[in-house]
């Protein structure tokens, strides 16, 4: 579906027009399904995020009551959820992070959800002590995605978990030198030597260094400095800053080693790097990983969408993830370069779509050219519309992409 673009007030209306049809579309949902999984990722957990900040810019009546039918549902398929893991992105920390984060927009009253949120901490604590967690690091479903819900909790908690989880990634960092990361690296190989197997460290946000650096910056803002946070921080990014290849497609790789360029996505590849790298700059305040950051992020907004691999409008690999990248590039440095990026992708976004009502439209890429309806925060139609509502209200509409590590300060 071709929609013409000329200024910045047809994006705001396009922006607007894809707001309501995804709204549209998982207001039909609600109605038609009744049996959901809770989670942030995947689930109603993440279509609720986006009703909340919906109603917060575009509400109506219908708005308001299609958000009180989403939170019902939503806590009643908690309640009955018979097993779920402690994650960020599909378990108990992305439901503790989702209502603490609409505690804050004053759509849970802190008193009553008290308690949900001492079972998650409990749960969180027992599997921390437990030990099962050792080599489980990422964002998505390992210790830097239960940080992120750490970071979201009260001081005193807050400090407590936060500092246990960097302690705990301490002891599981790869460390040589000057230099940190996480994942595997074969025994006989040298750090120096470009020979990686893939079992070496990868480089993605979602399940790489770059997301742990992303936490670990959020963990200094928030001022919890255990003696190691430092440290881990200025590694990872030394690290990280010499993974690069040659070539003119990425600067980045998969994995550290890799002779390949990676795909370009908030997943893997420059863009989610770019904003990992930001953020350690920005809170080491070191100008020599900001100019890299910026380098790469630059490297990110010129490359083509032909040679992208992006096959959908999802935020995981597809185009919602580079409009929020560079929509964030953009308003953190007011390079231009990056606001025409955001306008190329977004472009893009209205191309991605069909006429089909299901799903706003859009469809999520499954391989084997297997196209189907998404609806959730990762890697369907809520993530998209949550990507449009912070273009139209970029003030406004912040914070829910923490569990991204792409939240500025």
């Amino acid at each position: 579906m071709e929609c013409a673009i000329e200024c910045e007030t047809d994006y705001q209306e396009a922006c607007t027009q894809i707001c309501r049809e995804i709204f549209r579309s998982i207001d039909r949902l609600l109605i038609r399904e009744r049996d959901a999984n809770p989670g942030l990722a995947g689930g109603l957990g993440g279509v609720l995020l986006f009703l909340a900040h919906y109603n917060r810019v575009l509400g109506s009546r219908r708005s308001q009551a299609v958000l009180a039918m989403a939170t019902a549902r939503w806590i009643d398929s908690i309640q009955h959820c018979q097993t779920m893991d402690v994650s960020l992105h599909s378990g108990l920390a992305g439901i503790g992070w989702i209502i603490e984060h609409l505690t804050t927009l004053g759509h849970f009253n802190r008193d009553k959800v008290a308690g949900y949120l001492e079972q998650i901490d409990r749960a969180i604590t027992r599997y921390m002590r437990s030990g099962v967690h050792a080599k489980v690091f990422d964002l998505l479903f390992g210790k830097a995605g239960i940080g992120m819900y750490g970071l979201a909790r009260p001081d005193a908690i807050r400090t407590e978990m936060v500092s246990e989880i960097i302690l705990s990634l301490n002891l599981s960092a790869n460390i040589s030198g000057d230099q940190a990361c996480w994942g595997e690296i074969a025994k006989s190989l040298d750090w120096s030597d470009a020979d990686f197997t893939p079992r070496a460290p990868v480089l993605g946000m979602a399940h790489g260094t770059p997301g742990v650096m992303a936490f670990l910056a959020d963990a200094k803002n928030a001022r919890i400095a255990p003696n190691d946070l430092q440290r881990l921080l200025e590694g990872s990014a030394r690290w990280l800053c010499r993974q690069t290849v040659s070539g003119q497609v990425s600067m980045f790789p998969h994995w550290a080693g890799d002779a390949r360029p990676a795909r370009s996505a908030w997943c893997y590849g420059d863009p989610g790097i770019s904003i990992a790298l930001l953020k350690a700059g920005q809170a080491l305040k070191d100008d020599e990983i900001l100019d890299f950051a910026l380098k790469v992020g630059l490297f990110a907004a010129s490359r083509t969408i032909a040679t992208s691999q992006v096959r959908d409008a999802a935020i995981c690999h597809g185009s919602a993830g580079h409009v929020l990248i560079f929509q964030k590039l953009w308003l953190s440095t007011k390079n231009a370069q990056f606001l025409q990026a955001r306008n190329t992708w977004l472009t893009t976004i209205l191309s991605q779509r069909t006429r089909s009502a299901t799903s706003a439209g859009f469809k999520a890429y499954r391989g084997a050219y297997q196209w189907a309806p998404v609806f959730g925060y990762l890697e369907g139609i809520a993530g998209v519309g949550l990507v449009m509502l912070s273009i139209l209200n970029p003030k406004g509409c912040v914070g829910w992409d923490q569990p991204l590590g792409t939240a500025l300060y």
